[in-house]
């Protein structure tokens, strides 16, 4: 039971330890840290700007494992077992957002032929090719 002896006790015990060797520990580590002053300079509102780089890491993060042989239903098994948490709907957005084909293989008329469709397109992130993919692509 916790009483004014325990809290007592509790508080001179640690008013005894230096400063520096009190480790607070946080529920989880920030992946990055937004620069208010850049987001001040630019007109940017930091939540806008953090949740824009997080789509950005997220979206990478999603093309760097994404197979467009498989089917979306065994790419998001995938990703899950990675440890990469992303929803179907999610991960629909996405290869709609980079073009790639969920129905079926005939492809719209209107839709634009990719590089890496029917290949592993791990480097193939909003419709842009990464140097590495250019080199063996083009070789």
């Amino acid at each position: 039971m916790l009483n004014n002896a325990t809290l007592t006790s509790i508080a001179k015990g640690i008013s005894q330890i230096p400063i520096e060797d009190i480790r607070l520990q946080s529920k989880c580590k920030k992946k990055f840290v937004v620069d208010k002053s850049f987001c001040a300079e630019y007109g940017i509102k930091p939540n806008s700007f953090k949740n824009t780089v997080r789509k950005m890491l997220k979206d990478e993060e999603i093309g760097s494992v994404y197979d467009c042989s498989m089917s979306v239903k065994d790419n998001l098994c995938l990703l899950n077992e990675m440890g990469i948490k992303v929803s179907k709907t999610k991960l629909y957005d996405w290869c709609k957002e980079n073009g790639i084909n969920t129905k079926g293989t005939a492809r719209k008329e209107s839709a634009p032929i990719k590089v890496m469709d029917c290949c592993r397109c791990g480097a193939f992130i909003n419709n842009s090719l990464s140097s590495s993919c250019l080199t063996s692509v083009v070789s």
